[in-house]
């Protein structure tokens, strides 16, 4: 009996040590956690990322970055004024027209004075020359009676240099004749036609003394683009054949489709500039026109103003979330094993298999089909960068930054003050 209560004994008390064992073992595990958690050189060693959606150039609330637009013709015709004064304009800026439509009259007096005057010139050349072949005729005549040897050859030299001179006077003769020619043909028809249909964009321009310059343009109202305008840190984002949608000023529920068929990068439109709280200029910030095509125009008009979206899947009853990232965020693309660097959650930095889908080649972009969502923040790769690492919000940095700079603000605006 003794026995077996000294057995039940013994079991006990090596249960009992066994559990202290046990909870030594874990609270040491726990204390090399917290340890590393706190102390280690990864924990101390931190990493900017930044949200997928503010990657892709999306807005804070998950829509997409808006374009202004404008809806302008792509096909427009210039009759180009010659110089000629306008006598009457049949038409005016808006105004509609069709093939044939009479535009313009010329007034023709001034022209008419100048072919007079151009006729009678070549009626004196005419004259002229006919006079040196008279002379001619009567120095040959002259030179056949001479009984003289000398004479005669002085009057062949004569002869010889009127001839020069006549074949001259053709000359002149031809170049006058072809003038009044132009300036004859210029003049048969003093009226103007449109030669498409479409809109009366502009007039021309005409100076003090009544001449006109320029040019009469009628723009094509069948054929439709649409101009609008990137800033320069949006620039990158966009790329030509990449699909996009217009939407109405009115209401979002107007829209069209179309694509980018051109980005100007060489000719910038007229800057931006930037100010801060207090009216200093900071930044001048670029913008480049970039074109679109449009699979319908119905419900459009010239001039009218629009926004422009990248086509996104938006307008789809349950929109899918489509998401693009640029080729340097994403490491081992030529493996079966591509990935990011993508905070866990918890702060710290992970690597993140990713699922890729269809290549962008002119954007230089990969879809993500699946790995990580809109609301996931990623670090930029580079040979520092390692799982473990704290991760620092790019946004939520330069906000702390700014409320900095607006307490340093007010800390000197305290100052001035106390000074006073």
């Amino acid at each position: 009996m003794n026995q077996e209560k000294d057995t039940g004994l013994n079991n006990k008390r090596n249960r009992t040590i066994l559990g202290v064992i046990i909870a030594v073992i874990i609270c040491i595990g726990a204390g090399v956690g917290i340890y590393e958690l706190l102390f280690s050189e990864d924990a101390n060693e931190e990493v900017y990322v930044s949200s997928v959606s503010g990657l892709m150039g999306n807005l804070e609330n998950g829509m997409r970055n808006r374009f202004q637009g404008i809806v302008e013709s792509n096909n427009s015709w210039t009759a180009t004024l010659d110089g000629r004064p306008v006598k009457e304009y049949k038409v005016k800026v808006g105004d509609k027209v069709e093939v044939g439509t009479p535009l313009l009259v010329y007034d023709n007096s001034q022209k008419e004075e100048e072919i007079a005057n151009a006729r009678l010139e070549l009626q004196r050349m005419q004259d002229e020359r006919a006079a040196m072949n008279a002379d001619i005729a009567e120095l040959n005549t002259e030179r056949n009676e001479a009984t003289d040897d000398l004479a005669a050859e002085e009057l062949a030299i004569n002869i010889q240099q009127k001839q020069i001179d006549m074949r001259n006077k053709d000359t002149e003769i031809a170049t006058k004749q072809e003038e009044v020619k132009n300036m004859e043909d210029s003049l048969a028809s003093d009226t103007v036609t449109s030669e498409i249909s479409g809109v009366v964009k502009s007039l021309g321009n005409e100076t003090e003394e009544g001449e006109s310059s320029g040019g009469l343009t009628i723009v094509d109202i069948n054929t439709f683009q649409i101009k609008a305008k990137v800033n320069e840190q949006n620039l990158s984002s966009l790329y030509e054949g990449e699909k996009v949608i217009i939407f109405s000023r009115v209401s979002n529920d107007i829209h069209w489709k179309g694509k980018i068929t051109n980005i100007d990068k060489e000719n910038t439109l007229a800057s931006a500039e930037e100010y801060d709280e207090d009216g200093d200029e900071m930044t001048v910030s670029s913008n480049y026109p970039f074109y679109i095509s449009l699979k319908k125009t119905e419900g459009l008009a010239v001039g009218q103003h629009v926004y422009v979206e990248e086509n996104v899947g938006q307008l789809k009853k349950n929109p899918e979330e489509v998401i693009e990232l640029d080729s340097y965020m994403i490491v081992d693309l030529e493996t079966d094993d591509p990935y990011v660097w993508a905070d866990n959650g918890s702060g710290r930095l992970e690597k993140r298999s990713v699922t890729l889908g269809e290549y962008n080649e002119d954007a230089d972009r990969y879809r993500i089909e699946d790995g990580i969502t809109m609301a996931d923040y990623l670090a930029q790769p580079d040979e520092n960068v390692h799982a473990g690492m704290k991760t620092v919000d790019m946004n939520a940095k330069d906000d702390d930054e700014n409320a900095e700079d607006d307490e340093d603000s007010d800390d000197e605006e305290d100052d001035e003050e106390d000074d006073e």
